[in-house]
């Protein structure tokens, strides 16, 4: 007769120091990819409700009674702070942690718990407008909606679950309801992700690697972006739909008729967008670089190859991007198709300059010590400012600054690298 083994435990403090290493180790991740999307929004909260400005209560208000404002309130909040909950649940340096004999309900619980942090501004919007009841319902329902956002359900069950918190929330259930859907479903959807997570990235899609070996990295890096940070992408396309939303009320506002008048006003606000959405986007291209550094080592990639495949994967973001505000602001604001396509053209050709000098300043700033996300949302500012200030003050002719500062940051990148290896 068979005798199973038993299974394997360790003591009470030591599971209380492997709760403590995830904490520290997927925190720092979240916090390194989502502290400069947190320091926006509150100061976005500041300018919007202090003061003379909209009551916490009247936008909680509006979203119970409209289900576009709703959709809206959900969708940006879900999706700014997805790298966050990413990080959370899917750090791949937390994967080995999940060898050790603890039970897998500590790590559900640290994982929600960190994810409860991660919701606070939330909570805390829905709390000030609606009281704490609301506040608590809406971070149980946000923790459930990100945990089967980052690993989409299954199995039945988990596609079961999931349904109920989507039709909660869509149809602004009352405070009670979205709470107890949220809690019923936050388990069945930490514990999904859990189980999916060391199989991320196990698409087969095909290869784009070609060309020179700029262009060859430079194809890596946007191969990893589009298919492991989709998020960062969206994320940085609503902060240009936001810029695009801002220059046209502006220019319908002051009568910005002119070509000259309505180029500055969307290049002004379209700068800080470009500048936050590269910023992050370069996370990740940067630390793919340096978790590949031996197969770059390997394949004899200069520093200079190396600086260049993420500049330039990141200025073909900021290019896209740019176009993309430039046309729809011109849209909007009704301007002629030839100052469409000006502003079009304009906003790509600052968009990827800005995009490559953010690549390589963050470079500098991203030294694995503690304090990146400092430095990082410092460098953000900086070239933000610098930006509006060239924009402001020289117009059309800032058109020849921008490629002027990014060579010499990818030249001042690259020199960094040659130094650091030498």
């Amino acid at each position: 007769m068979s005798r199973t083994a038993p299974r394997r435990s360790i003591p009470p403090s030591s599971r209380f120091s492997i709760a403590r290493a995830l904490v520290l180790t997927a925190g720092r991740a979240a916090l390194e990819r989502s502290l400069p999307v947190y320091l926006g929004v509150a100061i976005a909260a500041a300018v919007i409700f202090e003061g003379n400005g909209m009551k916490p209560a009247t936008l909680t208000r509006m979203a119970q009674a409209s289900v576009a404002t709703r959709a809206w309130l959900w969708g940006a909040w879900l999706l700014v702070t997805m790298p966050a909950a990413r990080a959370i649940l899917f750090a791949p340096s937390i994967l080995f942690l999940r060898a050790l004999p603890i039970p897998r309900l500590w790590f559900l619980a640290v994982q929600g718990g960190l994810l409860a942090v991660a919701e606070l501004p939330w909570a805390a919007l829905w709390a000030r407008g609606a009281g704490p009841a609301a506040g608590l319902a809406a971070a149980l329902g946000a923790i459930a909606a990100h945990a089967f956002l980052v690993a989409p359900p299954r199995r039945a069950i988990e596609v079961l679950f999931a349904a109920v918190i989507a039709a909660a929330i869509a149809a602004g259930a009352p405070a009670p309801l979205l709470g107890a859907a949220g809690a019923a479903t936050s388990g069945i959807a930490l514990r999904g992700a859990w189980r999916r997570a060391p199989d991320r990235g196990g698409d087969r899609d095909r290869a784009i690697v070609l060309g020179p070996p700029p262009l060859a990295l430079a194809a890596a890096h946007v191969a990893t972006i589009t298919r492991s940070h989709r998020a960062l992408l969206l994320r940085a396309a609503l902060f240009v739909a936001i810029a695009i939303a801002l220059a046209s009320f502006a220019a319908r506002a002051d009568g910005a008729g002119d070509a000259g008048a309505l180029s500055v006003l969307s290049l002004t606000l379209f700068a800080p967008a470009i500048a936050a959405g590269a910023a992050g986007l370069a996370g990740p291209v940067l630390r793919s670089e340096r978790d590949a550094r031996w197969l770059l080592d390997v394949s004899g990639a200069s520093p200079a190859v190396r600086v260049a495949g993420a500049t330039l994967a990141l200025a073909a973001a900021g290019a896209v991007y740019g176009a993309a505000h430039g046309a729809a602001t011109g849209a909007i604001a009704g301007a002629s198709w030839r100052a469409a396509s000006r502003l079009a053209a304009e906003a790509a050709w600052i968009g990827a300059a800005l995009a490559a000098a953010s690549s390589c300043v963050l470079r500098r700033a991203f030294r694995g010590d503690g304090r990146d996300p400092a430095r990082a949302v410092l460098a953000v500012l900086a070239i933000a400012v610098l930006a509006i200030a060239a924009i402001r003050a020289l117009g059309a002719w800032s058109l020849a600054l921008f490629p002027a500062a990014a060579l010499a940051s990818f030249i001042a990148a690259a020199r960094a690298d040659r130094a650091g290896a030498g």
